[in-house]
């Protein structure tokens, strides 16, 4: 068993920390458990600021088999007030107008509504280059305030177009939409299976 303390965004403030980068992470946390990944974040070296809610952070469990298959089971975590959400908007606007870039990824809280990456961009100097990690129309509202990057996965990119994409240049169409929608650029990750040919493939070749 291990227990780590960490988030999408919360991996994107390390690796930056640990690339030499100045990195700043600010967010919700709660009273209950939130005091772990304030140390983690200082183990690393990272500014953190949040903002504080009653109740625990969400659990998630990543549970491997014998046969290295991976199931995961994802809490939703307590909710947030409006309150707390104005005091997260005013933090980030005052800690985005010194930033360079701001990358806001991950689900929401309960009470958070979908276009929250929306209004948290709409307080960044319009110099900040946004990047959103986020499905469904959390990405959606999020791109209306125009975003320098968003990084989709191929089944989030299928769920935002309604359509299914078999090859590459399905792939870049679909990509394309999200650049109609407000996004300058679109990183896709995609997960290529790799099957080994079988003894008697290779001796017929």
């Amino acid at each position: 068993k291990i227990v780590t303390y960490s988030g999408k965004a919360l991996n994107v403030s390390i690796g930056v920390a640990r690339l030499g980068g100045d990195s700043y992470a600010t967010g919700f946390l709660y009273r209950q458990n939130g005091a772990n990944f304030t140390h983690r974040l200082d183990e690393e070296g990272v500014k953190n600021t949040f903002v504080w809610n009653e109740g625990s952070t969400r659990t998630n469990y990543k549970i491997v088999d014998k046969r290295s298959m991976l199931t995961e089971l994802n809490d939703r975590g307590d909710p947030v007030t409006e309150e707390k959400q104005e005091e997260l908007l005013s933090l980030v606007g005052e800690l985005g107008s010194r930033a360079e870039v701001v990358v806001m990824s991950g689900s929401l809280p309960l009470g958070v509504p979908d276009d929250y990456y929306y209004r948290l961009s709409r307080v960044l100097p319009g110099r900040t280059k946004k990047i959103v990690d986020a499905t469904g129309d959390r990405l959606t509202h999020a791109m209306k305030a125009g975003l320098f990057l968003v990084k989709p996965n191929l089944s989030e990119l299928e769920e935002l177009t309604g359509e299914t994409y078999s090859d590459f240049n399905d792939m870049i169409r679909g990509c394309r939409v999200l650049l109609d929608g407000g996004a300058e650029n679109v990183l896709l990750s995609i997960c290529l299976l790799y099957t080994s040919p079988s003894p008697r493939d290779v001796e017929e070749s």
